[in-house]
This record gives structure tokens, C-alpha cells and sequence, in this order.
């Protein structure tokens, strides 16, 4: 939700979330929502001053950093394992179509296997047709999807990460996931795929600056984030509100 400034600590707020919630289906056991903020004090600000009595509570936090990719000093970083054993490409608004199912099933792990709090993710891989659709979306709304990919020497995708370049070139672009498949860890192909996709973004133009953001418990992506330059420009916190209990006291009352 968003309120004008000249419109804030009037309740409106408050009355947007419970009016979302409000109309919300009967299925749903727990909102989610996130925030960011300059500080880890403007964080506690809003957690007591909003969040709270309305009935959330802090999920998790994560670090937003962001790289200037004018004077930033990227070089390709080369996976551990040999000559041979992986193989790193770039694509522009989707991979090759027989590797997209793989890609899907990369994406559906990012959430459930990075640190995430109390988030409580789950792993559900992205169908062919939602990565597809996701990507025709993007390019609707005049953005640039940027993937790197690694594969093993059998062909198999088993590194990816995405980036988004926004319509607007005074808006940063966004790293949407990062995710190593568990068997190929600790090659620094997380680093890889990182540096190749943020090369292609400079070679391909349309945007000056690249944000992301990892959970503050996620150690191995924030040495990565640091390594290629990133710095830290905003606190992020994610609440959530488990909605089961008032759902089966409305039903009762029916």
C-alpha cells in the first residue's frame, strides 16, 4: 500500500490493510507483507507504530544493496571444478525453450532454500507456461529480463540468476533470484552467474544502477553481493499475520 505524504498518520493505512484483508479469499491462512526503511530504527518505528496492532508481527529481514554499474569493477568469475565442468551463458528475456523447465525448478527453490526467518517457504517449481508468461509480461510493461545461467558438462542447468532492467533508465534494476542447485555448491558459481548476468545488464545498457537484497541470515549471498561491489542502502522487514484463528472464530459466528 502506498499514502501521499500529506495523507500519512491519518489511518488510511490501516484501513487499506484491513479492507485488503477484509475481501481476501476464505482459503487464505496468512498474510505476508514487506516494508523498507531507511534504518533498522525506522523499521522498529513502523513495526510498534503499525504493524503490530493491526496484528503483524516481524517475519524476517533482509539488507538492500546496490551497485553502480557505471564505475563498478566487474570481471567474469570463473566456477571452481576444472576446465570444462561448467558452462555460463547470458539471455535476454528468456533461456533457451529446453532448458526453461529447469530454470522453473531453480526458480521455485530460491524462497525455501535461502534463510527466510520465519517465512516458513516452501519449494514449488515455476511451470514452463508461468516462466513464459512471466517473461511476456515483463516485456508488456517495457522491461528487460537478463538471465545467466551455468550448465554442468552433461547439460544440466545447475546455476541461475535473473535481472530485471525497469522501462525507466533512472530506476535501478532488480536482481529477482539467485540459486545454486545443492549438489554444486561451493564452486562459486553463485558468483558467477551473478557476474555475468550484471556484465550482460552493462553491456546491454538502459539502466546505471542494480539493487537486491538477501535475508540478514544469509551469509554466503551478502560475501557475494560485497565482492561485486554492492553496498547497503536500506533496511528491508517482512511481517506476516497468521489469519487462521480470526477465519474459524467468523466461521463459528456463521
Amino acid at each position: 500500500m502506498s499514502v501521499l505524504p500529506q495523507h500519512e498518520r491519518r489511518g488510511i493505512g490501516t484501513e487499506l490493510a484491513l479492507a485488503a484483508e477484509k475481501i481476501s479469499p476464505a482459503s487464505a491462512q496468512r498474510f505476508v507483507a514487506s516494508a523498507y526503511r531507511p534504518t533498522a530504527r525506522d523499521i522498529e518505528s513502523l513495526l510498534w507504530g503499525f504493524a503490530r496492532p493491526l496484528g503483524y508481527e516481524r517475519a524476517t529481514t533482509e539488507t538492500v544493496v546496490e551497485l553502480d554499474l557505471t564505475s563498478a569493477d566487474l570481471t567474469a568469475v570463473h566456477p571452481r571444478g576444472g576446465g570444462g565442468a561448467y558452462t555460463l551463458s547470458s539471455h535476454l528475456n528468456g533461456v533457451p525453450k529446453n532448458l526453461r523447465e529447469q530454470v522453473g525448478v531453480l526458480k521455485g527453490l530460491v524462497d525455501a532454500e535461502a534463510p527466510h526467518g520465519e517465512l516458513g517457504w516452501q519449494p514449488r517449481p515455476v511451470s514452463v507456461g508461468e516462466y513464459e508468461e512471466e517473461i511476456a509480461l515483463w516485456q508488456e510493461q517495457g522491461r528487460t529480463a537478463i538471465e545467466s545461467i551455468a550448465l554442468d558438462r552433461h547439460g544440466a542447468v545447475v546455476a541461475w540468476t535473473c535481472l530485471v532492467v525497469s522501462a525507466d533508465p533512472d530506476r535501478p534494476a532488480q536482481i529477482e533470484g539467485t540459486l545454486v542447485d545443492a549438489r554444486h555448491r561451493g564452486r562459486r558459481l553463485g558468483a558467477a552467474v551473478k557476474a555475468a548476468c550484471l556484465i550482460a545488464a552493462r553491456d546491454q545498457g538502459g539502466t546505471a544502477r542494480v539493487r537486491t537484497s538477501s535475508d540478514d541470515g544469509n551469509v554466503w549471498m551478502q560475501a557475494i553481493n560485497e565482492e561485486l561491489g554492492f553496498v547497503p542502502v536500506e533496511s528491508e522487514v517482512l511481517l506476516h499475520k497468521d489469519d487462521r484463528t480470526r477465519r474459524r472464530a467468523t466461521a463459528t459466528d456463521r
